[in-house]
């Protein structure tokens, strides 16, 4: 006869002190491999979300400039007389599923940040012009002075009071001239849409030399080349969608009787808040009038 095998009260507690980290152990492992394994997968869901967002937008984007390209073609350059006071070019409806509003904004009243492809006495200028502003408190100054792209030449009708100072003092030597200069040309800008001969007319009676009478009539235009794109798609409710933009320039020279010439700068989305443009307001590419 064999008796029954005891186990002490000692070597049980050591063999519970021991399976008890073993199974924390193992609970540790298991949930970092399923937090692994999770993160994985919403890596690879946003990865795939991300494409599938970008090759929309891409089309999206490729279907609006072609509408935009079209619509040029009627404008035949006369882009500030074929938009309504709103900027409101064209809308494309879509059957039962709401519309597009596509907007054209004046872009050129904003200093070109970018200065390195310029040289002489344009790239001068417009350096003067960010030194003279970085003076200035960053509240005091309006939002978007600056653009990315497009022509050194700026806007009469939208560029923003400060930054047309700036220019002033820039270009005339005596700062009590510059100012007065800049006074004029706001005073009549304020007056009535500029035309194209405006500038030169209200420069001729001021009393600044010559040369800086031709650099500040260099950098300033009455009619834009440079316009802000904007399409917003609205569902049959008025309910904003998707909204993006991007910048045009006209290009006169290859101009025809049929065909308006010009180019996409650049073109993003952007945020949904509903701001549509409203009369009197500028784009996000150039600031409001101080």
């Amino acid at each position: 006869m064999t008796t029954p095998r005891t186990t002490s009260p000692a070597r049980t507690s050591r063999l519970r002190a021991f399976a008890l980290p073993l199974v924390m152990l193992l609970v540790l492992v298991g949930g970092l491999t399923v937090g692994l394994l999770m993160e994985r997968h919403g890596v690879s869901y946003r990865a795939v979300q991300r494409n599938i967002n970008n090759y929309k937008n891409h089309h999206f984007a490729a279907g609006v400039k072609e509408c935009v390209l079209r619509w040029l073609d009627t404008a035949r350059g006369r882009v500030d007389q074929s938009i309504d006071d709103d900027g409101l070019a064209f809308t494309i409806n879509v059957q039962g599923e709401g519309r597009i509003d596509v907007y054209f904004r004046d872009a050129q009243g904003s200093i070109l940040s970018d200065t390195s492809a310029l040289s002489g006495r344009r790239r001068e200028i417009l350096e003067d012009m960010k030194f003279l502003i970085d003076q200035v408190e960053p509240e005091l100054l309006p939002e978007r002075l600056y653009r990315p792209v497009g022509p050194p030449e700026m806007s009469l009708d939208t560029l923003p009071d400060i930054a047309l100072k700036a220019l002033c003092l820039a270009v005339v030597s005596t700062p009590e001239k510059a100012l007065q200069t800049a006074t004029a040309l706001i005073s009549r800008r304020e007056s009535s849409r500029s035309a194209a001969g405006d500038i030169v007319n209200v420069l001729r009676d001021l009393p600044i030399e010559e040369i800086e009478r031709k650099e500040i009539a260099a950098m300033l235009v009455a009619n834009p080349s440079l316009y802000e794109v904007l399409a917003e798609t609205r569902d049959t409710s008025d309910g904003l969608l998707q909204k993006s933009s991007g910048l045009y320039r006209l290009d006169e020279t290859r101009n025809d009787t049929f065909k308006q010439g010009g180019c996409f700068l650049t073109w993003d989305a952007l945020p949904l808040v509903d701001d549509r443009p409203r009369e009197g307001t500028n784009s996000r590419y150039s600031s409001q009038r101080r």
